[in-house]
């Protein structure tokens, strides 16, 4: 049992690592979209050499594979490209765990996380859910998203779907959930 609690915490500690994970996805078959145009290799560099690739496939009906790789090693996703008043998001899922092992696989938690993006030409802009924002429109107020705090700090987001979608709603445009958005060109097929 102990080993069962360490993996899980572990678990959750990596998903917390400058994202706001949740339980339940943040959309309902009603609000999943799917955008051809986002297929493709896209790449943000800072200017400092560090360069973020994300490469997007469509996979199943109105789905996405997405491979992001930065510094460290290349992560499989499940993405969902969705709208909520007009706004375009899209829920990233962790792919299965490719590891034989029973134990480890029933440890896991897959959890989503949520990005705002926007698609202009060959500009893909994305803002990651702000845990520290979460946090500070939250505090002391759990009803008004439902989630657990975890050992380090972190939270987990036990919301509803449709709880969550009313909280991203309020709160998507006021400047206060959201990080900076973060720029991806399109990538040439000569890069």
């Amino acid at each position: 049992m102990r080993t069962i609690k360490f993996l899980t915490a572990i678990a959750l500690a990596a998903l917390m690592a400058g994202c706001a994970p949740s339980l339940h996805p943040l959309y309902t078959v009603k609000d999943v979209v799917f955008d051809r145009s986002l297929v493709g290799v896209w790449v943000s560099d800072d200017g400092d050499g560090h360069k973020d690739t994300w490469t997007l496939t469509k996979s199943g009906g109105n789905g996405y594979s997405m491979v992001s790789a930065d510094d460290g090693e290349p992560a499989r996703f499940e993405a969902t490209l969705l709208r909520l008043n007009g706004q375009l998001y899209m829920d990233i899922l962790p792919a299965e765990a490719p590891v034989d092992n029973d134990l480890y696989r029933s440890v896991l938690i897959r959890a989503h996380t949520f990005a705002k993006i926007s698609l202009e030409d060959d500009v893909l802009s994305m803002a990651l859910m702000d845990p520290e924002s979460l946090k500070r429109l939250t505090e002391g107020k759990s009803s008004i998203l439902p989630q657990a705090k975890l050992e380090d700090g972190g939270v987990l987001i036990t919301a509803s779907t449709k709880e969550l979608q009313e909280f991203v709603s309020k709160h998507s445009d006021d400047g206060t959930l959201f990080g900076e958005m973060e720029r991806f060109q399109r990538a040439r097929a000569d890069q």
